[in-house]
């Protein structure tokens, strides 16, 4: 497994880089995530519109994966390195535990350490944990999306910037993430 990074807890969290995700670790996020949202989930381990550029893994003593989240880099305007967060997932059991603060810590250092300029992530449930790590809602349509008819954002964005940002920022590609 070529694995990026590595933290030392009671579980193993790890950073994968897409491409090097092994077979079956791909397959046990494909069983975990798709508990949390279904058979599309489960068949591939992945079945959003933003396939990941990484991951963050969390793994219990017996290397059975326990937490999962991605980065995928957002096409914007102007066009500036910004990687979107999602697919936040903790094993039911795990929860409340700081396995989520773990993956989530990880691949937001990893993020800037790749010198992204904003992280977005959609979330309500994991609002907290993200704050902690520096994210704040988003100051009016900083950042925002088009459809055919008007301008958007996403009610629940939050961000975290590695600097001042040219405002406001467009997501060319939108959608759940």
């Amino acid at each position: 497994m070529a694995i990026i990074r590595g933290m030392a807890s009671s579980s193993q969290a790890i950073l994968i880089e897409e491409p090097a995700l092994p077979r079956a670790v791909r397959r046990q996020a494909g069983e975990l995530l798709g508990d949390q949202w279904g058979a599309p989930w489960r068949r591939s381990g992945y079945a959003g519109r933003y396939p990941p550029a990484f991951r963050a893994l969390a793994f219990n003593g017996a290397q059975r994966l326990i937490g999962h989240v991605s980065a995928f880099p957002l096409a914007c305007a102007p066009d500036l390195c910004v990687f979107g967060v999602g697919d936040l997932v903790v094993k039911p059991r795990y929860r409340r535990q700081g396995v989520a603060r773990e993956v989530c810590a990880l691949l937001v250092r990893e993020c800037f350490e790749r010198q992204t300029r904003a992280i977005l992530v959609d979330t309500v449930d994991a609002a907290a944990v993200f704050a902690k790590l520096g994210f704040q809602e988003l100051d009016g349509f900083s950042f925002y999306y088009e459809t055919e008819r008007d301008c958007r954002r996403r009610r629940h964005w939050l961000v975290a910037c590695n600097g001042v940002l040219p405002a406001p920022v467009q997501i060319l590609e939108h959608g759940d993430f």
